[in-house]
Parts: structure tokens; C-alpha cells; sequence
């Protein structure tokens, strides 16, 4: 792409799915002459939220209070007078959004957020408990040390996930054994802690009958004393059975606490090989536990999308994982299909959502995008010649 053709500003969209953000994008290339390109939170200068959206005024109000840099537009149905923020009426017309944009560019900050933020899935930030201050020793800053990606063989991935057999979708049991609840397991609150802790921007301690996970949202990493095996075989423990407590009776978390971990300059961490990146933790996590299964909830036969490419350089790689990430992002489709397009194993597509939800870059269709753009006004045909005419007459033009 030249130089003139870069968009100039960087947006985020808040309350859409995929569908709508996609037909967002294609609206700001076409119509909106390039004028927009959709990124990620941490990148972005401007928040799009659909107000039209489940919960949007909290959505609204949780994005306002992370970005408060940000410029925010909101598109709703109804007419709004919100102060501090750019309102277009859906559905959407090219020169009306075109000339809230040119309001934005003009009053845009310059700076751009430093840190980008993770995507996780979302869970509920009742897990975090009041602020702690951690007793610690003092100690300089640990360095980071990242792990490189690993590349699984059918062998050993086999020996993540079980030999599971194909499931018919006229068998309800067998469509129940295919789902799991990551918050039975420790999925769930590692998932919550990191999603918390990134929000927050703060160090955060997650305890438990287990050993402690320390979570760092600005260098993006995690610290755990324990080896992989380790980590395995914990995450297919339900919580339950690890920490002595069942989440069904316990509704603090069955064991697990959340704690601010406040003397950032004293962490006594010895073993530096305990750092990870939290995208390829959360990405094993969610292999280990989920053992070709999906998340509840999940439909098995509705359309599921990527987002974007997760960053396959840091991450533990199985066999088909790349085939199913570029099917993925083609269009969505239900992993149903994915399975049958590519004559692969259905635990291997169940396998790769799984981890690429908990990384928040995938996600399930839902129809929200047929309001958001209006659609294009019907051209008026063109004069047609003589001979077109004499057709038209003889009533076979």
C-alpha cells in the first residue's frame, strides 16, 4: 500500500461482532474512501462503540475509563447527545460518518498507547479481590525471557488430547462430552487474572492450593514456578480435585484469590526460566485443558471466525493448526465444516479454537451487522441505445 493510501486514523470497535466489523472495514475502504482501518485497542486513536449493542453503556463506560486518550463515536439507532464524543445515526451514510471523521482528525491526540493490550477471553472480573500489598524480597527487575514456539507431532499431540472418536450430532451425549467448562479448571482463573491484570495495568498475584502465578501486564508475561509437565498435568485437574474446594458450593472462586502485588521493585524470583509470554501460556493452558474439546456454549454447527493471525512464533503448533487458520480467516464456518473442508480430525479444529478463543482472537458469529451500514442506493440504469429500445418494444430487451 503507498504512502497516500495508509488510513489516517486507527479505530477500534466496541460492542460488534465480526461480521460487523468486517462490514465496517469494507465501509471505510469503499465509501469512506480509506479513510479508517480497524486495529486493537493498544494501537487505536479512536473507539467506534455500537450503542445499539447488549450492556453498551458499560461497554462505553469500561472503554472511556481504559482509554481515556481515546476519541470515541458512537453509533446507535436512536439519536444521543453524550458529551466528549461523536455521534452517527445507523444506518450508517458515507457524508454523514465522513464528516464526524474529519471532526475526529482534527481534534485527535498525537500520541499513540505504548502498550498493547492482550486479548483474552472474557470472563468475569469478580474473581479480583480488595488490593493487597505482597510481602516481598527485594530484587531487580526480571528480564524477559519469551519461549519460542513448539512444533507438535501427530504422535505427541495425540498425547495431549486423547484418541477421541468423531462426534455425531444426533447424539446428545456425545455433543456434551464434546464441551468443557474452563472454569472448573484453572483455565478459567488464569484466564480471568491476565484479562484483569492487562485492564488494570496492574501486577497481580493468583493463589491457590497450587503454586502462584505472578502475572506482568506491562512486559506482557507471566511467571510460573513449574515446568510444563507440571502446568500439564495441573490443567487437567479439575478445580475441584486440586484445590479440595467444588466451584458448584464455592462462589469465591473455589479457592482461588487475586491479590495486587504493590513492591514491583522487590519480587524475590529466582528461576528466570519461570517467565512466558502470555499469549503462548494462555495458548497451552487452553490445550492442556481442554483435550479437543470446546468451551460450553460453543455451537458445534454455527459459523466460528479469527479475528487475525495469532502470532504463530511464539506459540506450541500442532499438526492441520495452520490449514485451520487460514480457513478460518477466508470466511467463517462451523467447525463442523472446517473438519470436513480439510479431512482432518474434529479435535484438532475443537483443539485450535479453543486456544485461539482464550487468546481472544476467535470467536462465534452472531448476526448484529445488517443495521450497521445502510445499504447502497440502487443506480438509476443507463440510456439505453436504439436498438435497445426497439427490444424493449418487442418485449425481449
Amino acid at each position: 500500500m503507498s504512502k497516500k493510501a495508509q488510513p489516517s486514523l486507527l479505530v477500534t470497535t466496541v460492542g460488534m461482532d465480526s461480521r460487523t466489523q468486517h462490514m465496517l472495514q469494507l465501509f471505510f475502504q469503499g465509501p469512506c474512501k480509506n479513510s479508517c482501518e480497524i486495529v486493537g485497542d493498544g494501537t487505536a486513536t479512536v473507539s467506534i462503540v455500537d450503542m445499539d449493542a447488549v450492556d453498551s453503556d458499560s461497554l462505553y463506560r469500561q472503554q472511556r475509563e481504559k482509554f481515556p486518550e481515546h476519541q470515541f463515536i458512537l453509533l446507535s439507532l436512536k439519536d444521543r447527545d453524550d458529551e466528549d464524543s461523536f455521534f452517527v445515526k445507523k444506518p450508517l451514510q458515507p457524508k454523514a460518518l465522513m464528516n464526524v471523521l474529519d471532526k475526529v482528525k482534527a481534534g485527535c491526540r498525537e500520541e499513540l498507547k505504548a502498550e498493547k493490550q492482550a486479548f483474552v477471553e472474557p470472563v468475569s472480573e469478580q474473581v479480583a479481590q480488595p488490593a493487597v500489598t505482597k510481602s516481598v524480597k527485594r530484587q531487580s527487575k526480571p528480564p524477559s525471557t519469551h519461549r519460542s514456539a513448539m512444533q507438535l507431532d501427530e504422535k505427541s499431540f495425540i498425547s495431549f488430547i486423547g484418541a477421541l472418536q468423531p462426534v455425531d450430532m444426533s447424539d446428545e451425549r456425545q455433543v456434551n462430552d464434546a464441551h468443557y467448562d474452563p472454569k472448573s479448571y484453572l483455565q478459567g482463573y488464569f484466564q480471568s487474572a491476565c484479562k484483569v491484570a492487562l485492564n488494570k495495568n496492574q501486577i497481580l498475584q493468583l493463589d491457590g492450593s497450587w503454586k502462584p502465578l505472578l502475572i506482568f501486564p506491562r512486559t506482557n508475561e507471566v511467571w510460573l514456578d513449574a515446568n510444563d509437565k507440571q502446568l500439564q498435568a495441573a490443567c487437567r485437574v479439575p478445580l475441584k480435585v486440586l484445590n479440595g474446594a467444588d466451584p458448584a458450593l464455592d462462589g469465591k472462586g473455589s479457592g482461588m484469590t487475586i491479590s495486587v502485588v504493590n513492591d514491583v521493585d522487590g519480587l524475590d524470583i529466582s528461576d528466570k526460566d519461570g517467565f512466558q509470554n502470555i499469549d503462548s501460556f494462555l495458548w497451552k493452558v487452553s490445550l492442556w485443558t481442554s483435550q479437543g474439546r470446546v468451551p460450553l456454549g460453543v455451537d458445534l454447527e454455527r459459523p466460528v471466525y479469527l479475528r487475525h493471525w495469532p502470532n504463530m512464533t511464539r506459540l506450541m503448533l500442532f499438526p492441520h493448526a495452520m490449514r485451520i487458520a487460514a480457513l478460518m480467516m477466508e470466511h467463517p464456518r462451523s467447525l463442523m465444516e472446517i473438519a470436513r473442508v480439510l479431512n482432518v480430525p474434529q479435535q484438532y479444529v475443537f483443539s485450535f479454537y479453543s486456544a485461539a478463543r482464550a487468546l481472544g482472537v476467535a470467536g462465534q458469529v452472531k448476526r448484529q451487522a445488517d443495521v450497521i451500514v445502510a445499504p447502497e442506493p440502487v443506480q438509476k440504469p443507463k440510456k439505453r441505445g436504439l436498438f435497445g429500445k426497439i427490444l424493449d418494444r418487442l418485449k425481449i430487451g
